[in-house]
């Protein structure tokens, strides 16, 4: 890549449009809710000023993610009945998860994605993914 490259703006976010387009949503996302739950377990291990600088950054992330998934859900063919699906299981796993209860979390995210993951047809795996990934918007508006 050339300098010239480099430096044109539009060249440089097209780049990074055309990256995403061949990624994909989905895997750039996933990727993302990883990263961002590992941060965000880090911060609650390491508490004080430490776990609040890493819980910011992981919330960030995370946000981020869902931006993602919501986007890769968004291109894929889908039935009416599926955001309100997604939606619903979120807020209940938000109201019943507490993140410092790893057994909790576990049951709960697992039968949640599950439940999600069966009765979506088509692209089951990125309808279960997006529940965890909505997860912390939803937990911080029912907080």
């Amino acid at each position: 890549m050339t300098a010239k490259r480099i430096l044109n703006k539009d060249t440089w976010m097209t780049s990074i449009r055309e990256r995403l387009r061949d990624w994909g949503y989905e895997r750039v996302g996933t990727a993302m809710l990883v990263g961002a739950t590992g941060v965000v377990g880090v911060s609650i291990a390491a508490g004080g000023e430490v776990g609040r600088v890493l819980n910011g950054i992981g919330g960030l992330s995370w946000f981020a993610a869902a931006g993602f998934m919501v986007a890769a859900a968004g291109q894929r063919e889908r039935r009416s009945w599926q955001w309100p699906a997604a939606i619903a299981l979120t807020g209940a796993v938000a109201f019943v998860i507490k993140p410092t209860d790893a057994t909790l979390a576990i049951a709960g995210f697992g039968a949640a994605g599950a439940i999600m993951g069966l009765v979506v047809k088509r692209d089951p795996v990125l309808w279960a993914k997006l529940i965890p990934a909505l997860y912390l918007p939803a937990h911080i508006g029912t907080a």
